[in-house]
């Protein structure tokens, strides 16, 4: 699917055809175009149209059609596991095994019917049955309102570049950019369980990674309860963090950004596998480790 080009989908009864348009001037011949999406504004699209090309979004009013039987937040408990580390591929992949055992713990607590998702490169360490795995972005399906335990197991941030590039095109910041390709995509994922159904009053509990995770879902839930599962991952704040009674100096945290980054695209996660790495003093491998 390119620009000018499109994507046929056939079904029992119509066809419905998609369409990418990079750039806002192929649609000037129409008076006006009304575009349909959560947070639309706050998407990548918009920002860049309204900044690079002057686009106006304005909002439509919107009645819905539709009340619910109990609301969201009556019915959702979220429940996170880390305090000061968000969701990342980095942290997903350090030494203490963040992923198997977050997903050990709800697989133990919570069954074995539980909706999860993760990424590609992760999916393999989740001990949750891999016939109740979905793909991240799973927008829209009605299908899987049976669910009613949800994990969301996925980081979905952007690159370094990626931040960069988007800073510049539209000021858009990390967070903005985290804010809508990652906590939006949760959101999405999380509505695909019983949560869906308008006419349920039934609970359903949700397990994210993050604090800043479980705290946007209380937000777009309606001020649904949030609550911490201690002990199940290391929580400190690597920063400040502490090795044999000993803060860590600026060339240790130099040094264990550089082989952190050398096991992340060596897919490692204890740097005592890597090559040369037995120069390391016992402080430093935990320092790493640890990072």
């Amino acid at each position: 699917m390119g620009q000018g080009g499109g994507l046929r989908w056939t079904g029992t009864d119509r066809t419905v055809e998609f369409f990418a348009i990079a750039s806002p001037h192929h649609l000037s011949p129409f008076r006006s175009v009304t575009m349909l999406g959560d947070e639309l504004t706050k998407s990548v699209t918009a920002r860049v149209w309204s900044q690079k090309w002057d686009v106006k979004f304005t909002p439509l009013p919107f009645t819905p059609t539709r009340t619910r039987t109990m609301a969201l937040k009556d019915r959702a408990t979220i429940y996170y596991f880390s305090d000061s580390r968000d969701s990342s591929l980095t942290r997903f992949g350090e030494a203490d095994g963040p992923l198997e055992a977050v997903s050990g713990w709800i697989a133990k607590h919570a069954g074995n019917d539980v909706l999860w998702t993760a990424n590609g490169r992760t999916r393999e360490r989740i001990t949750l049955p891999e016939n109740h795995f979905e793909n991240p972005k799973s927008h829209g399906r009605n299908d899987l309102q049976h669910y009613r335990a949800v994990a969301f197991l996925a980081a979905m941030k952007g690159s370094k570049f990626e931040i960069g590039q988007l800073k510049l095109i539209c000021g858009m910041t990390a967070q903005q950019l985290a804010d809508w390709r990652e906590y939006n995509v949760l959101y999405q994922f999380v509505l695909r369980s019983n949560l869906r159904d308008f006419a349920s009053a039934d609970p359903v509990t949700v397990y994210v990674f993050s604090r800043r995770q479980a705290e946007y879902l209380r937000d777009r839930l309606g001020g649904a309860p949030i609550r911490k599962i201690d002990g199940v991952v290391e929580d400190a704040e690597t920063s400040r963090a502490f090795v044999d009674g000993l803060a860590m100096s600026n060339i240790e945290r130099s040094k264990a950004k550089y082989w952190r980054d050398k096991m992340v695209t060596a897919g490692m996660h204890d740097v005592r596998q890597m090559p040369k790495s037995g120069k390391l003093s016992s402080r430093e491998v935990a320092i790493i480790n640890a990072s």
